[in-house]
């Protein structure tokens, strides 16, 4: 997240200094962030963790409910 949030300021701080037309500009915007989403992901992948957790199978439940 940090790693798109720096690149998206940048994106930005480049669309918005050097393009004047605002549809170059967003079509820019749009597609830098798609490339700095993918490189992001290569740098950082996302890692699958496993946890263990006891399981209880409760079927019936026997306590009053109406006292």
């Amino acid at each position: 997240k940090q790693c798109y949030e720096s690149r998206d300021k940048q994106i930005h701080n480049t669309a918005f200094g050097t393009i004047d037309n605002p549809d170059v500009q967003k079509e820019f915007i749009n597609t830098s962030r798609a490339d700095a989403a993918s490189e992001c992901r290569d740098q950082y992948p996302q890692q699958w963790v496993t946890i263990q957790k006891a399981f209880h199978l409760k079927i019936i439940d026997l306590r009053a409910r109406y006292w």
